[in-house]
């Protein structure tokens, strides 16, 4: 590790103390070495109980909190509602230039300003907390001399460092930190809230004062030069699986580079086989790299199984999926398909990712005609047998039971034979089965002689 590369890190050394809210045309830095303003926006000094009077706003003691170490930290706003966007930042000049290509490390603490109700001052108070502080590096200064730009405008650049995450600790000092690599001879150091109001996420903070502005206290800025590679955390982007699909996501592991998913598990390997949100962080040394990946499933369609029904019926085919659009072969679009004739009928649903189909084959049958409820086996030639109209296209089980559950005739494939020989007049029980049918009609029969 390096030496810490900026200088003032914890904002100790002052010019004076500061005992009023920074007012425009003046800047920071006519109460603070090294660090200033590089905009028109005002960022303010703060400082613990024992260092300024009871009549001095720049007390945190009124809002029961103090600096992370020492005696004074800087305060600044990365968000207020108002016409146009608002912005504080605080730049500072490096000890010495980074090494392009070098690798760095740096880190800040923040705490959320708490203004409640009771406490002296009216100046700052947040009731907001915002997303989007971040570390700029630039190799010359930012905001300075940049043009005729209103107070408090946004500065036209991208923090190497930024928290994405909304910040609303206001108790505990918040570390923000990550690795990066220089790509250029940055010399220069700037904090603050680097996007447009669209593109920062706010939350408000319950109990308190309303009034939309997010200002956050800073302290101990970190900026030194590490020896160790940044680790690979590169997830990939977004992905839709099909149903039945896994992906198996593989990150280079190298010496001494530790892996950690969001369930736990420490492996390189990892295997993803349902939708959710995967997030993983590789860490080697003091940097740690961090990326999440979010997968979506695209659900299977299904339609029943091939079927056989009797003529004359029909099948609702219904179909659901969060795609919502349905191309059947007959030329429908609708969610629901009536089929009352024979045919192979398929669903199809449009998808950028995924083969969406399925079959059907659907055969009408002619059926069994009404069960007679009486036959007379008298030998007169008439009604000699048990007949059922159709009962030969395809194959029916008839068994026949006696008024004692006893079973007096069975035929695998009944071909209306069934004449009751050496039966005595009476009532009989019958059940008919159809496999293919999947179907099993029941009655009873009276026999007469």
């Amino acid at each position: 590790m390096g030496q810490n590369l900026v200088p003032n890190p914890s904002f100790e050394e002052i010019k004076r103390p500061q005992c009023d809210f920074t007012r425009q045309n003046e800047n920071v830095s006519e109460y603070i070495t090294d660090w200033y303003a590089p905009t028109p926006g005002t960022p303010d000094m703060w400082s613990a109980a024992d260092i300024l009077t009871q009549n001095c706003q720049q007390r945190l003691n009124q809002f029961e909190m103090q600096p992370r170490t020492g005696t004074k930290c800087l305060g600044l706003y990365t968000y207020v509602a108002r016409t146009g966007s608002y912005r504080e930042y605080i730049q500072v000049k490096l000890r010495q230039p980074l090494k392009k290509g070098g690798t760095y490390y740096a880190e800040m603490y923040v705490l959320l300003l708490d203004r409640r109700p009771g406490n002296s001052s009216t100046e700052v108070t947040s009731n907001t907390a915002s997303n989007n502080l971040g570390m700029s590096f630039s190799a010359t200064p930012i905001g300075l001399g940049t043009g005729p730009f209103g107070i408090g405008y946004i500065l036209p650049s991208r923090p190497q460092i930024n928290e994405t995450e909304v910040l609303r600790e206001t108790r505990s000092w918040v570390k923000v930190s990550a690795c990066f690599v220089a790509d250029d001879a940055y010399t220069y150091l700037t904090i603050g809230n680097f996007y447009a109001d669209a593109q920062t996420r706010i939350e408000v903070v319950t109990g308190e004062l309303p009034r939309n502005a997010a200002y956050y206290l800073i302290d101990d800025v970190l900026v030194r030069e590490v020896f160790d590679r940044i680790p690979v955390a590169n997830l990939g982007a977004d992905t839709t699986l099909c149903a039945g699909q896994s992906l198996s996501v593989v990150l280079p592991d190298s010496l001494n580079t530790t892996f950690r998913w969001q369930d736990g598990t420490n492996r390189p390997r990892y295997l993803i086989r349902q939708a959710g949100v995967y997030a993983v962080t590789a860490t080697r040394g003091a940097c740690s790299v961090s990326d999440t990946l979010r997968i979506t499933v695209e659900p299977a369609i299904s339609l029943p199984s091939d079927t056989v029904l009797c003529r004359g019926e029909q099948l609702v085919l219904r179909a659901s999926h969060p795609l919502n659009t349905f191309q059947w072969n007959t030329g429908s679009t609708a969610s629901q398909l009536t089929v009352s004739t024979d045919g192979t009928y398929i669903l199809t649903i449009p998808s950028r990712y995924c083969r969406l189909t399925d079959t059907i084959r659907v055969d009408f049958l002619d059926c069994p005609g009404p069960v007679p409820n009486v036959f007379t086996p008298n030998g007169d030639g008439r009604n000699e047998t048990f007949y059922i109209d159709n009962i030969q296209v395809i194959p029916w089980q008839l068994t026949v039971y006696n008024r004692l559950g006893q079973r007096v005739y069975q035929s695998e494939a009944y071909a209306n034979d069934w004449d009751g020989v050496n039966l005595p007049t009476g009532l009989y029980y019958y059940r008919l089965q159809n496999a293919r049918l999947k179907r099993e009609l029941k009655g009873w029969v009276e026999l007469m002689r």
